[in-house]
C-alpha cells in the first residue's frame, strides 16, 4: 500500500543551470533546489505527527571536456537528480536521528544536506581525470512506502545510467525506521533466529508463487535461495524485495514476495509493528 500525500504550497526556490546553444554564452553552472511540504493522513493506523518536505536537488553539466578518446559523445549531459524527503516527527530529536540515516544512505557521508549538495554537484567537476566517473545520469527519488502507528516504511530509489553502458541500472533500497527512536527495524527484530531457516523455505514457495514463468538461478544452479536484504515493512505484512542480478538475470527486474502477517506469525517475535 503506498501513501498519497496532499501537496502544500511553499517557498520554491530556483537556481537556474541549462545547457544553451553553441552560439551563446553559457551561465556558470548551479544546482536547481525545489521544496513542498507533504502531510501524512493524521488518522489510525498512521503515525500522529508525522509530516515530510519535499526537496528538489539537482545539477548537470553540459559543458563536457573532450579528449581524443571521446570523439563519439555527442550533446551529453551529465545529470544528478535527489528528490529528497525530510521528515518531521513531533519528536525533533528522533525525526533528526531518521533525516540523518537517510542523506548517509544516499551519499555515505553523514554531513547531512551539504554532504547532499556535494553529491549533487559532483557531476560538475572539470577535472579530466575525474571524467570518466563523472559521465553518468542518474534520478534518485524517496518515497514514503508505508507507515503505521510506530513505524515507516522509507524507500529510496536510483535510476543511474553511465555513459556507453549497455542499458541501465535501478536499485531499490528499504529503510524501516521506528517512529518512537529513530532506529532501523531488523529482521532480527521480527523473528526469532532459530526459526529463520523454516522462514525461508516458507518465504521460497511463496516467491515461486507469486512468481512463475521463469528460471531463477537458485531452481537452475547452485544458489541457494536466501532471504532478501531488502524489506518493506506493511500494516498487512512483509514484502521482500530482490534486486537486479539477485535471484535471475536484468530482464526480470526487481521480483518481489509479499507475506501477510499471519502467515509469518508462526515464526514472528511480539513486536508493536503489526496489530492481529
Amino acid at each position: 500500500m503506498r501513501i498519497l500525500f496532499s501537496i502544500l504550497p511553499a517557498t520554491i526556490l530556483v537556481f537556474c543551470f541549462s545547457c544553451s546553444d553553441s552560439n551563446e554564452q553559457k551561465p556558470s553552472p548551479q544546482a536547481t533546489q525545489q521544496e513542498s511540504i507533504h502531510n501524512t493522513p493524521s488518522t489510525p493506523p498512521f503515525h500522529a505527527g508525522l509530516s515530510v518536505r519535499k526537496q528538489v536537488f539537482s545539477a548537470e553539466n553540459c559543458d563536457v571536456p573532450r579528449t581524443d578518446e571521446m570523439e563519439y559523445i555527442e550533446d551529453w549531459c551529465s545529470k544528478r537528480t535527489v528528490e529528497l524527503l525530510t521528515v518531521s516527527l513531533a519528536d525533533a530529536s528522533v525525526a533528526q536521528k531518521i533525516n540523518r540515516v537517510i542523506t548517509q544512505k544516499i551519499t555515505g557521508n553523514a554531513a547531512g544536506i551539504p554532504a547532499l549538495k556535494a553529491f549533487v554537484d559532483k557531476v560538475k567537476d572539470q577535472n579530466p581525470a575525474n571524467l570518466e566517473e563523472n559521465l553518468f545520469q542518474e534520478s534518485i527519488t524517496c518515497e514514503v512506502r508505508d507507515t503505521g502507528q510506530v513505524f515507516l516504511s522509507f524507500g529510496i530509489t536510483s535510476d543511474y545510467y553511465a555513459l556507453g553502458a549497455a542499458h541501465g541500472s535501478y536499485t531499490v533500497q528499504v529503510l524501516n525506521f521506528d517512529l518512537r527512536d529513530g532506529n532501523i527495524i531488523t529482521l532480527n527484530q521480527l523473528f526469532y533466529p532459530n526459526n529463520m531457516v523454516k522462514l525461508t523455505q516458507f518465504v521460497k514457495r511463496k516467491f515461486m508463487q507469486q512468481n512463475e514463468g521463469e528460471d531463477w538461478w537458485f531452481t537452475s544452479g547452485d544458489q541457494p535461495f536466501q532471504l532478501a536484504e531488502v524489506f518493506a515493512l506493511e500494516p498487512k505484512g512483509l514484502r521482500f524485495i530482490y534486486q537486479q542480478y539477485e535471484v535471475g538475470p536484468y530482464a526480470v527486474g526487481l521480483p518481489e514476495v509479499f507475506l501477510t502477517k499471519e502467515e509469518l506469525q508462526a515464526w514472528m517475535k511480539p513486536n508493536d509493528y503489526w496489530k492481529f
